[in-house]
């Protein structure tokens, strides 16, 4: 939601190792992954699976959305509309998604039969 595409990361992972191999430090980049943000769909949550698999990244933690006080993401959770859309619809959120989505990220990187076999329940 209102992040950039991958290409941005992919560039700047890029870069920073570059310009940390120029210096001679090895350092690492960690991921902060959310999920069950309000308007992400189960798409979204196997898009980053698959993401994460293909960059050989196992991801130890994930947070879970939890609304805060004063932002439009605590907005769209209670109010269930996506105010950068213009749109008065209510947002596409099923209740599957709050289940599966931090779930889905890890049957991905950890056992892709297992995540065949979601992605098949979840069509």
């Amino acid at each position: 939601m209102g992040k950039p595409s991958v290409d941005v990361y992919d560039r700047f992972c890029k870069e920073y190792r570059r310009i940390n191999e120029k210096i001679g430090l090895k350092q690492y980049l960690v991921p902060y992954l959310m999920s069950s943000h309000p308007g992400s769909r189960m798409e979204d949550a196997i898009e980053l699976a698959l993401f994460l698999k293909k960059e050989g990244l196992r991801p130890e933690q994930v947070q879970d959305f939890y609304p805060t006080p004063g932002t439009i993401s605590t907005a769209m959770f209670y109010t269930e509309l996506d105010p950068s859309e213009g749109n008065t619809d209510p947002l596409n959120y099923p209740d599957l998604v709050y289940q599966a989505d931090s779930d889905t990220m890890y049957i991905v990187v950890h056992d892709y039969f297992a995540f065949m076999i979601t992605l098949e329940l979840t069509r």
